[in-house]
């Protein structure tokens, strides 16, 4: 039993890192392309509108996804009864997107705004008819079939979009290629996978399922508006060229941090559910897990904001120089995100929503007010310095208290496994930036001497205070040059 988790957890690893990286890949190259053909107020229009659909798909998956993972014995019944409430969902949130688009249009005073999120908003049905058939396979640990949809359905959008571009279709580029992602999931997922829907809408199923799931709604709409607030507040004070710079930044900023999160994180609920009544030999796994991923994204995170100017300029040229301050600022706030996700896997791996639905309610009141008190001190970078990087820092600090209540693993502890990796690479990108600061060369050759530099300096070191991740890592790396006779 245990062998078999582990192969299932190791190919579960292995094929949701191929589906993140692939659909990471693809999405960032077509990104890359759209910035150079698009402008920055197409990206803000469509920041505004991401909002309100966002928070619209968080009431149409309703938490049943993390519901069906959770539960222990599922069955047709409850696959089926959440597939029939999230299509319904989908259609009644779509209707209100419709019908509500003139208001929105007025609040940012963007006449535009209506056509587009009346098409956009199409998106919501087409992501409902997949939503069950990706929490099946998660549960399952079917990653290969995940990540063929994924990377596939990735691909055929952005193409049609970047074509759309070409064509000379602007803004409305980027909602076909959301739509067209959105259709091939779909069909790719019906396609590929052997589950389909009975005729069945089960009372006792919706019960257990929303039982759990309502904390999960309640949790996502709370990170949803949390997340977009800041983008609501730029659209509606500031104009359409810095929401969509603010929007890039954020973007950039993910590529790394949440592929990195999404990756483990896909594998490690189902798995930490599994292991939900072993909480010794979960925390083994978590603290692994956690040491593992602070490894890599604190010096990646660090790394990014020594580099952000040039890489801007190589990657978006000039035109979007306005938002490397945004980037950097997100990336300060991004170091942590991986030991949330941790955190928010363990309350639901466990059966605690409600824990972590209120430590969402705390944290949430903690980064609104440091919201008002950043616009109030130093307008957007204040509102950014506080309301994304220095909130990050207190919501660790709630979620790894809220942990602690029902789980053997304490903030001190939590604290003690990330400080030492978090002073290695701050102290080193300090190092890097300001000896390498004086020479006085071309942007691109700077920049590859300072991620140089800094990896080279990061490993060594680790190598001799004997970080245990590094360990783990260097580990791996010579089974897999065993594997395929490498000396």
């Amino acid at each position: 039993m245990e062998s078999d988790l582990k192969r299932q957890t190791i190919s579960g690893m292995t094929w949701s890192a191929v589906e993140r990286f692939g659909y990471t890949f693809i999405m960032f190259i077509s990104n890359l392309v759209l910035a150079r053909l698009l402008t920055p107020d197409d990206f803000g229009l469509i920041g505004m509108i991401t909002v309100f659909i966002a928070i619209s798909t968080a009431f149409v998956d309703s938490g049943f996804a993390s519901a069906l993972i959770q539960k222990k014995d599922t069955d047709t019944e409850d696959y089926s009864t959440a597939f029939y409430i999230n299509i319904v969902l989908s259609l009644v949130f779509f209707i209100i997107l419709f019908f509500s688009a003139p208001l929105i249009a007025d609040f940012y005073h963007q006449p535009p705004l209506v056509d587009l999120l009346r098409v956009a908003g199409l998106v919501l049905a087409l992501n409902a008819f997949n939503i069950v058939q990706s929490a099946k396979l998660r549960k399952e640990l079917n990653f290969k079939l995940l990540s063929q949809a994924s990377i596939l359905s990735a691909f055929i959008g952005c193409s049609i979009g970047i074509i759309a571009a070409f064509c000379g279709l602007g803004v409305w580029s980027l909602v076909i290629q959301t739509l067209t992602i959105g259709l091939s999931r779909s069909i790719l997922l019906w396609v590929l996978t052997q589950w389909k829907p009975q005729l069945i809408l089960n009372k006792q199923s919706f019960k257990e399922l929303f039982g759990f799931g309502s904390m999960v709604l309640l949790t996502s709409l709370m990170d949803t508006i949390s997340t977009n607030i800041i983008v609501l507040i730029v659209g509606r004070f500031f104009s359409p060229k810095i929401l969509g710079q603010y929007s890039q930044a954020r973007t950039l900023e993910g590529v790394p941090n949440q592929t990195l999160v999404n990756i483990v994180n896909q594998v490690t609920f189902p798995i930490y559910s599994q292991l939900q009544n072993d909480h010794m030999k979960m925390k083994v796994g978590v603290r692994k897990s956690l040491k593992s991923l602070v490894y890599i994204n604190f010096p990646l995170m660090v790394l990014l904001i020594i580099i952000a100017e040039p890489l801007f300029r190589l990657l978006y040229t000039d035109k979007w120089k306005g938002a490397v301050p945004y980037f950097q600022i997100a990336c300060i706030g991004g170091m942590l995100l991986c030991s949330h996700q941790v955190n928010q896997s363990i309350m639901l791996a466990l059966g605690k929503s409600n824990v972590r639905f209120w430590a969402g309610v705390v944290k949430r009141i903690m980064e609104l007010s440091l919201i008002i008190l950043g616009i109030h001190l130093g307008g957007m970078i204040g509102m950014l310095l506080l309301g994304v990087a220095l909130s990050s820092y207190f919501s660790f600090i709630i979620n790894a208290f809220c942990v602690n209540k029902i789980f053997p693993y304490s903030m001190s502890e939590q604290i003690k496994d990330i400080l030492p990796t978090y002073l290695l690479a701050v102290i080193i990108g300090i190092i890097t930036y300001y000896i390498l600061k004086i020479l006085n060369i071309n942007y691109v050759i700077l920049m590859v001497l300072q991620i140089v530099s800094y990896s080279s300096l990061y490993i060594i070191l680790s190598k001799i205070f004997k970080f245990e991740a590094f360990a783990v890592y260097a580990n791996e790396v010579n089974i897999l040059l065993k594997k395929f006779k490498i000396k």
